[in-house]
């Protein structure tokens, strides 16, 4: 089971650390592969560990947002994301 405080405070470092590395990993599939792939690790994940979906998700959009909207870290992972794939 996956501990919802913690998830909950990650450091954004982490975060966003964890999303370049699987985004070098994603690079070398076509997109549509990408995205499937992705989201079927997410589910199997949170299925393995026990937790909501929508948990994860919710706990994710908190992280990388704050009142101002995207914070900087994860525009950077965004610009890397669109150069790497």
């Amino acid at each position: 089971m996956i501990d919802i405080d913690r998830m909950n405070n990650l450091a954004m470092s982490d975060v966003t650390n964890g999303a370049m590395a699987v985004i070098d990993r994603l690079q070398r599939l076509p997109k549509e592969t990408q995205a499937v792939s992705l989201a079927a690790t997410f589910l199997l994940l949170s299925e393995h560990w026990g937790v909501d979906p929508q948990r994860v998700f919710a706990a994710t959009t908190n992280i990388m947002n704050h009142a101002d909207g995207r914070r900087p870290e994860f525009k950077a992972v965004a610009r890397y994301l669109r150069e790497e794939i």
